[in-house]
């Protein structure tokens, strides 16, 4: 595909002229509030100003770095395809349209439009249309995800200098908003209560796309057996701002579960389980501990979305979290004082809002550059004064730069009680560079997708590392449940698939909410994945907890109880590298006991992976057993951890099955080269929590390997997902990543 990369030299204002912007039929203005996921096209209107436009000279759109784009892929080559881009104007001159459609989620610039062939006079209008669809184009899906206050900068080049001079009416704002009609319902409550105690109840009501719906009302019913406090029917009130709080509920022993009905819309929510067991050593509390609310140095552009204080609120107030930390680029853009400021007011925000025992803060940034991508995260409310100058050393863009800045890294971990997290992101993190001081745990689940091969590495060259989820969160909703958002791993696709925008959690077994509590467990790797469900996971070995390192004479003895959000499909005992035991499950609560009679002489290690029917996934931390006795080496005939199934179930009628996978050909053809996959088979809709996908299978001849596709159904025009595998654990690297090699155990 004709793909280009903009490049433009700007300039401060005043340049001449006026912009204005508007959505599908709605009048232009200098600001546009859009729906979140509304099929439509964009219009730009520049009218030139007292100086004309000279040809060679032009008119300039841009944004903030990694900001909005009007769509995923904005392209001018192919007016038959998505993200078609055109420009015209009322006056003599022909136009020549640039548009940066080669990586438009990590660049500024979003078009150009160059003057050519005669001037263009006071007066003259240049329109662009972004998702036009007058020559065939489907058009496109607003993004999918709140912004507010999301600058467009707009420039001209008056006397074809090249230089594009910011007019006074620049930026024009475009606002992404929710619809207030409610599609859906979170409703959440703690997952571990004890005996006497009295907790709350929240119900949050969300648009079609997963957004909060600040303006829904609707009359709701509710239905809680055995537990007091709750009404059993409640208004939601459009001034409540899509939420309602109920305080002081208790919950009877066992599992409890709430159940939201909303019979106006038809719609049903269920609340994770809450668990109320006796003699209960250690609370679940969930938390996010890497988000960014924006995308890198975006600190010169602050919204009311990319606040940091807005976004330590929401956490608590809307998602229930209980604890979280917002993280910044370390990723010199705009200078020291920059980023010294951003610095602090990520510390006062999370000073502001940390409150023992109701919600624990901390604060962070994130590392890029040599050895790959990791967080440091602080134990306290303000860090020791330190200058982020200090932090590059004679570095001049990323602080990380070689093996001795990675060093650098871990000391200044090490004598600030500071802890560094591992996670794949843009560049995975290289796990030859490590120190156990300091880096305790990877990221198993992100908004990027399921990264299990990226534990499996770490475990593999002997770390001792737990497993978290986090968000990676670029969309201002941390803790809230996956859902099609930002552009996926798949940038070798014409047109890029649907990240998750946000989701993943971090599990912490823990006996209080405090930070010396948490601080504790994740040292001692009291912590477990998911992808988004609150599920409750206890997994042991001879009575020890996951995280554990244990010594044993003879075969280990394994436990598991998984409260699942949803029934569990399964539990998955992995060994070291191989897949040692299924357990198939047929409701939402599945327990193991399990002898591991082949357990090998020496270390291993050991960890549990639990799926549910809707989609979603829980790791364990690992537990390391060294066995004293046994067996001499592993069983290399049972099948590896990330094996595909040898049969797969096909769930859907043939008709229906085939309606989806001509569905998804004919989008292939359109968008890409729909060669590249052969034997598609769409097997089963999935109910997930980001909306009814279906899921297919399929072989990508490019890689050679099998994938799987969900194709969301609830959206007014194709959101796709691709991932490798025939599950969604995570089982390959990212196909472009180019520091990775394809895991291949030793046989």
């Amino acid at each position: 595909m004709n793909y280009e990369e903009v490049t433009i030299t700007t300039a401060p204002g005043p340049g001449a002229g006026q912009a204005r912007i508007g959505f599908e039929r709605q009048p232009l203005g200098r600001s546009v509030d859009v729906v979140a996921g509304r099929l439509g096209a964009w219009k730009v209107e520049f009218t030139v100003g007292q100086d004309g436009i000279a040809v060679g000279g032009g008119v300039a759109l841009w944004g903030a770095y990694s900001g909005f784009r009007f769509d995923v892929r904005p392209q001018a080559a192919f007016p038959e395809r998505r993200g078609f881009v055109t420009a015209s104007t009322t006056g003599r001159a022909q136009l020549e349209l640039h548009v940066n459609s080669r990586d438009p989620g990590h660049t500024c610039p979003i078009a150009t439009v160059l003057v050519r062939g005669a001037p263009l006079l006071e007066g003259d209008v240049i329109a662009l249309r972004f998702n036009d669809r007058s020559q065939g184009s489907p058009g496109g899906l607003a993004f999918l995800s709140v912004m507010l206050g999301v600058p467009i900068y707009v420039g001209v080049d008056a006397d074809g200098s090249g230089i594009f001079v910011e007019i006074a009416d620049s930026p024009l704002t475009v606002n992404v908003v929710a619809d207030q009609r409610p599609a859906g319902y979170l409703v959440l409550a703690p997952s571990t209560v004890s005996a006497g105690e009295v907790s709350s109840v929240q119900v949050v009501a969300l648009d079609a796309c997963g957004n909060l719906a600040p303006g829904a009302a609707a009359q709701l019913i509710m239905e809680a057996p055995g537990c007091s406090g709750l009404p059993e029917r409640c208004f939601l009130s459009p001034l409540e701002g899509g939420r309602k709080q109920f305080q002081g509920v208790s919950f009877p022993p066992g599992v409890s579960r709430i159940r939201v009905l909303d019979q106006e819309r038809q719609i049903e929510a269920l609340s994770n389980p809450i668990c109320k067991e006796p003699q209960q050593d250690m609370r679940v509390f969930w938390g996010d501990i890497h988000n960014h609310a924006y995308d890198s140095s975006l600190w010169l552009y602050l919204t009311p979305t990319t606040d940091p204080d807005y976004n330590y609120r929401y956490a608590r107030e809307i998602s229930r979290l209980d604890f979280f930390c917002l993280n910044f680029h370390l990723f010199l853009q705009h200078g020291f004082n920059e980023q010294e400021r951003a610095w602090q007011m990520v510390q006062e925000a999370a000073a502001q809002y940390h409150q023992a025992g109701e919600y624990v803060t901390f604060s962070g940034f994130e590392y890029h550059g040599f050895g790959g991508d990791r967080c440091q995260i602080f134990n306290g409310d303000l860090v020791p004064k330190v200058r982020l100058k200090d932090l590059y050393g004679s570095n001049t863009r990323r602080p990380l730069e070689s093996a001795e800045d990675v060093q650098r890294l871990f000391d200044f971990a090490a004598d600030t009680g500071s802890m560094v997290t591992c996670h794949v992101g843009g560049n995975p993190t290289d796990f030859r560079y490590h120190d156990p001081r300091v880096q305790w745990s990877v990221e198993v689940a992100s908004m990027h997708g399921n990264f299990e091969f990226f534990a499996q590495q770490a475990l593999q060259k002997g770390l001792r590392v737990g497993f978290h989820g986090s968000s990676d969160g670029h969309v201002q909703t941390p803790g809230q449940p996956r859902r099609p958002g930002s552009g996926g791993r798949n940038g070798d696709f014409n047109r890029r698939d649907t990240g998750y925008g946000s989701g993943a959690l971090m599990a912490v077994l823990a006996p209080e909410l405090t930070r010396t509590a948490l601080w504790e467990a994740f040292r001692a790797r009291r912590t477990y994945a998911t992808t988004g469900a609150r599920i409750v996971l206890d997994f042991r070995a001879n009575g020890q907890l996951m995280g554990q390192e244990i010594t044993s004479d003879r075969p280990p003895v394994f436990t598991a109880d998984v409260v699942g959000t949803v029934p569990i499909e399964r539990l998955e005992l992995i060994r070291n590298d191989r897949l040692i035991l299924t357990e198939y499950g047929d409701s939402d609560r599945v327990s193991l006991e399990f002898t591991d009679e082949t357990c090998p002489r020496g270390d291993n290690y050991y960890y549990l992976r639990v799926s549910q029917v809707d989609g979603e996934f829980a790791w364990s931390s690992p537990i390391w057993v060294r066995r004293t006795g046994g067996p001499a080496g592993s069983d290399l005939s049972l099948p590896l951890w990330n094996a595909d199934d040898l049969e797969v179930r096909t769930e859907l009628p043939p008709r229906e099955a085939q309606r989806y996978e001509q569905r998804l050909l004919d989008y292939l053809h359109s968008e890409e080269d729909a060669t590249r996959w052969e034997s598609l088979q769409a097997v089963r809709l999935v109910p997930s929590p980001m909306g009814r996908y279906v899921l297919l299978l399929a072989y990508d001849r490019k890689h050679q390997k099998t994938v799987h596709f969900k194709l969301f159904l609830d959206y007014g025009d194709i959101v796709l997902r691709m991932d490798l595998g025939w599950r969604d654990f995570g089982q390959y690297p990212n196909p472009t990543a180019a520091a990775f090699v394809d895991y291949q155990p030793e046989e």
